[in-house]
């Protein structure tokens, strides 16, 4: 299973996912992994395209993981956009393959 946390406030955005949702169990299972790689990790290139305009801004891609906070002096509606995009796609990913994926929205720092 993959645990994903997301943080979509003004200002502050954050993704963490650990884990993966099946990977190596059968094809569909691995076409999850796959769509939440796909999705999160095209969140990180867009985010690091625009870091320059960031406070703060850090990520991370490993095997099985991914990190990313971008932090900016108030709300941000093209990356609070890409957030909410990204949540939109793995809710749909959530609600077809349950029990895959895990997704915890965050409101603290």
């Amino acid at each position: 299973m993959t645990i994903i946390q997301l943080k979509n406030t003004p200002g502050a955005y954050k993704l963490v996912a650990i884990g993966h949702a099946g990977k190596g169990e059968g094809e569909k299972e691995n076409l999850v992994c796959a769509a939440v790689s796909m999705l999160t990790q095209a969140l990180v290139q867009f985010c690091r395209e625009r870091s320059y305009r960031a406070r703060a801004y850090s990520d991370r891609i490993g095997e099985g993981d991914i990190f990313l906070r971008f932090l900016s002096n108030g709300e941000d509606l093209e990356i609070s956009g890409a957030f909410r995009l990204l949540e939109t796609g793995l809710d749909m990913i959530e609600q077809s393959y349950p029990g895959r994926i895990q997704i915890v929205k965050i409101n603290e720092e």
